[in-house]
């Protein structure tokens, strides 16, 4: 099922979303595209979450958490990461996301990729 035909199965059964975990993974030893061509890991980690996110905002907007000012606050989202973000099992430190290379399409290397996706996962959060 796809992400829009999963959004519009929650809005048929509720009117809000109290909160909504990110939490999907992978890691890819080679260099491996979905179907839409984008970079497996840069997809799930990335582009999957921030588009859920996205097309459930409507009902998240409306819905609530417990534990805030009156006893309820804003819906949350999670974004479950890794510390990949930082280090990669391939010994990059403090990797940078490669704007002109975002699908890791020149040279490609597992480790980089991962941390890649995991920074850019990061900074929607």
């Amino acid at each position: 099922m796809g992400q829009r035909a999963f959004a519009e199965l929650v809005r048929r059964h509720t009117d809000h979303v109290d909160a909504l975990i990110n939490n999907a993974g992978v890691m890819s030893p080679n260099r491996q595209q979905t179907t839409d061509g984008y970079e497996l890991n840069f997809a799930i980690h990335h582009l999957a979450p921030f588009a859920l996110t996205s097309l459930l905002l409507p009902l998240l907007r409306s819905g609530r958490a417990p534990g805030g000012p009156g006893g309820t606050s804003l819906a949350r989202v999670v974004n479950v990461n890794s510390a990949g973000h930082q280090t990669s099992l391939g010994g990059h430190r403090d990797p940078t996301l490669d704007f002109d290379d975002l699908q890791s399409g020149h040279g490609y290397d597992p480790f980089l990729a991962y941390s890649r996706s995991k920074l850019a996962n990061l900074l929607f959060s």
